[in-house]
């Protein structure tokens, strides 16, 4: 979201496969966890007995009549597999016990004891069936299941105080614990296991707590062990090595079961703890080497786990690797290292594995993974896309808003991450998502409307979505309805839905009430520009970021009024409705500041900023928030060719923010930047729209210090080149065949070693796309030659 939090956890209370263990830290936080039901109510199993008439000895040879000590262990136990039999059962099976240790069994008396202790009358029993020979009878024993009284919901205090005690016994077991990198090469297998295995039991000791609590618990317990240092590099350091070295497996590839217990308490911590916290995402991702492997992994094992070839225990690390992967993939910043590693190329096959649920974590993986370049991977994979929205539809029907292990609102979230690329947001809605979009956005889960209406709002960008929007039952009445009665997030997205539907909405007599405030504004800012025009009164400079990034901004912001200029942040002029402040604040900028960052080109709320200050032909001045970050898409149209500053943390702040003051400056006044020292205009940029066409408009050196090694009179020496100097230099370095260098002046060559030493990312991406240098060893040669200009 443009101006709001990071993404929600999503999942924080998916079911893991070490969820209903009881171990001794588990059920020493909740006693009474096996005694519920999957609603959380308490279950009484009542034991019918149909008594023979006759006593059978406890050692009768009878074939034909079983054994009754053995019936009786049997029923009791076959009651109690569901998990849902109390003492009660307990009992009954205790009775039956204790009338075989007398020698005989009376099916009478068992069954009047066990009515009598579980408070039914007579009545309620079956009346014994009469003998219809000499033979007896076998017991004949129906189960049935009463409802029981419903238990009482833990309240508040209650469930902080497990949570506490759950928190304190984890503190001391890390004051306890002296396994470290340093020392678990010392240690058994069996010792790394016992203390790996605590972490799992801890990460499902709150289990059916209400979800609130749950992900504030699991958000704890991953502070804790953020904070103390050890627990996320040991995991990714043992597991790593495991996985590339297979030391699961012996010279005989038979599986060594100490070690594959290890590493799959390993995986599946993995997969619970970087599902829980956005925290964990982040540390297991710094660990390039784990991650590289991870990815490796995955490619690795596929073919085999395509043609049914790969072993049991390969099959669930796969399982394991690929669930974690998508949760790393969730956190943005995640998202270059993970694409450096390989993850797009090491998931994309498993769209085609045989396994539902494989294919479904890789459409959510390269949901958030992929650009739009390669959104075709996607967009031609209808078949995992339909198989998404099918667990999306049951999972909305069902009382705990999950199918197969995937919630409603983490499944209604895929969505959105699939049409943040143009590429797909047709295809979404082609396949029915908007009847399953529109059932989340009233649902009682508040994750659920918010995801769901994030989502709705990301498809209303693409233009045939538009109609077919509008067009959709109830959808523009319910989204209408939720803005009238809600505040803050939903509020906010409802109103920007209805910004993106504008045009298509002014269309249909029903909703052109919708549109009305949107077209007074309208006509009220072309006014207010008129008349600034005749005043000559310079509008702010309207900072346009993700919520981030705000702290480096705040600095940004701060440096411009120092420099005299007025500047609109949200933080500043958040009057009235969110929507009317940001239409507000860029009609009446005199520049927009876009911060862009993969966040940033994802939300919807920014897109929506963006693309109305392109409308309004405001100057546009990019700044690039994130190490590695290239616009693509919608981001990369509004941008074009503009030189942008780096805010990433590569360089300084104060390196950076001198480049950025002489851009704000010469918006304000094109002369002044050039009188104080001429610049070249090497790139620029045309940028289009609908209505009127925008101006060219000249790029920005981001820095006028002189070439690195270079004096003023090397300088002005390559500024007087002719075309046979430059001729001769480009024919050193073997570059001469490249007739857009061959046109290079010497004020040119000048300007792009200014770019080289002050905006890199810009040189390179320059060197691309202008002058057509595409082979790694062209761009070596260059390099080199604007370090060389002896001729």
């Amino acid at each position: 979201m443009g101006a709001g939090a990071s993404q929600p956890d999503t999942r924080a209370t998916r079911r893991k496969s070490d969820v209903v263990a009881k171990s001794k830290f588990s059920s020493t936080i909740d006693k009474e966890n096996n005694e519920l039901n999957e609603n959380g109510k308490k279950e009484t199993k009542i034991i019918k007995v149909t008594p023979a008439p006759t006593e059978i000895s406890a050692n009768s040879t009878n074939k034909d009549s079983a054994n009754p000590k053995s019936n009786a262990s049997n029923t009791a136990n076959s009651a109690t597999v569901d998990g849902t039999v109390n003492s009660n059962t307990g009992d009954s099976s205790g009775t039956a016990n204790s009338n075989v240790n007398t020698g005989t069994l009376d099916f009478n008396k068992m069954a009047e004891t066990a009515k009598s202790s579980l408070g039914i009358s007579n009545s309620s029993a079956a009346d014994p069936a009469p003998p219809t020979n000499n033979v007896a009878a076998a017991p004949k024993l129906v189960i049935v299941v009463k409802q029981g009284p419903t238990k009482a919901e833990p309240t508040q205090e209650e469930m902080q105080q497990k949570q506490e005690l759950a928190l304190k016994r984890i503190q001391e077991f890390l004051a306890k614990s002296t396994l470290s990198l340093s020392t678990y090469k010392s240690r058994s297998i069996q010792e790394i296991h016992e203390e790996m295995s605590f972490y799992r039991k801890a990460y499902s000791a709150m289990y059916g707590a209400q979800s609130e609590f749950l992900q504030s618990y699991r958000l704890e317990v991953s502070k804790l062990l953020i904070a103390d240092g050890r627990y996320v590099p040991l995991v990714c350091e043992i597991t790593a090595e495991a996985l590339k070295k297979k030391t699961y497996l012996n010279d005989d590839g038979q599986v060594i079961k100490e070690v594959h217990n290890l590493l799959e308490t390993l995986l599946v911590c993995t997969m619970n703890y970087t599902d829980c916290a956005d925290m964990m995402r982040r540390a297991f991702c710094q660990h390039e080497e784990f991650v590289k492997v991870i990815a490796d992994k995955l490619l690795e094992l596929f073919p085999k786990h395509k043609d049914g070839t790969l072993i049991k225990v390969e099959e669930s690390y796969v399982k394991r690797m690929i669930g974690a992967a998508h949760n790393m993939a969730i956190l943005s910043e995640n998202i270059p290292i993970m694409r450096s590693h390989g993850y797009v190329k090491a998931c994309e096959p498993y769209l085609d594995s045989n396994t539902e649920l494989h294919k479904l974590s890789a459409v959510a993986t390269l949901a958030d993974l992929v650009n739009e370049d390669e959104c075709d991977m996607l967009n031609s994979n209808e078949g995992s896309i339909k198989f998404m929205l099918k667990k999306l539809s049951n999972a909305s029907k069902r009382a705990n808003r999950r199918d197969a292990g995937w919630s409603a609102a983490e499944l209604g979230r895929t969505v959105g991450r699939l049409a943040r690329n143009d590429g797909n947001k047709k295809l979404l809605v082609e396949l029915g998502c908007l009847p399953l979009l529109l059932t989340l956005i009233v649902s009682e889960v508040k994750i659920e409307r918010e995801e769901a209406m994030e989502s709705l709002w990301v498809l209303a960008f693409d233009d045939v979505n538009k109609q077919k929007m509008v067009s959709e039952p109830n959808l523009i009445e319910t989204i209408e309805r939720i803005g009238k009665t809600s505040t803050g997030k939903m509020k906010k997205m409802s109103q920007g839905i209805f910004w993106t539907l504008q045009k298509t909405l002014r269309n249909e007599d029903q909703f052109k009430h919708l549109v009305k405030t949107v077209e007074k504004k309208k006509e009220e800012t072309k006014k207010k520009d008129d008349k600034a025009k005749e005043d000559k009164v310079r509008g702010h400079v309207m900072i346009s970021y993700q919520w981030d990034h705000q702290a480096v901004l705040k600095q940004v912001s701060s440096s411009l009024r120092e420099n005299s200029h007025q500047v609109w942040m949200d933080i500043d002029n958040m009057e009235g409705s969110t929507l009317q402040a940001m239409a507000s604040a860029i009609e009446g900028a005199e520049a927009v500041i876009i911060c862009m960052s993969q966040k940033y080109k994802d939300s919807p709320n920014c897109r929506a900023e963006a693309e109305y200050a392109f409308q309004l032909r405001r100057p546009i001045i990019p700044l690039i928030m994130e190490r590695g970050y290239r616009p693509d898409g919608w981001l990369g149209f509004i941008l074009g060719a503009k030189l942008f500053y780096d805010f990433s943390g590569k360089y300084s702040f104060e390196t950076r923010i001198d480049g950025l003051m002489k851009a704000v400056k010469q918006v304000y006044d094109p002369t002044a930047v050039a009188e104080e020292e001429p610049k070249p205009n090497l790139v620029t940029a045309t940028d289009e729209v609908d209505t009127p066409v925008i101006q060219k408009q000249s790029a920005v050196l981001v820095n006028s210090s002189k070439p690195k090694n270079s004096n003023q009179e090397d300088t002005d020496r390559i500024m007087k080149w002719t075309a046979k100097d430059v001729a001769k230099w480009l024919q050193k370095y073997n570059l001469q065949g490249n007739q857009k260098l061959c046109k290079l002046s010497g004020k040119e060559i000048v300007f792009l070693q200014n770019l080289k030493d002050e905006a890199p990312e810009c040189f390179y991406r320059t060197l691309e796309t202008k002058l057509g240098i595409q082979q790694l060893n062209q761009l070596v040669d260059f390099t080199e030659a604007i370090q060389d200009f002896t001729i």
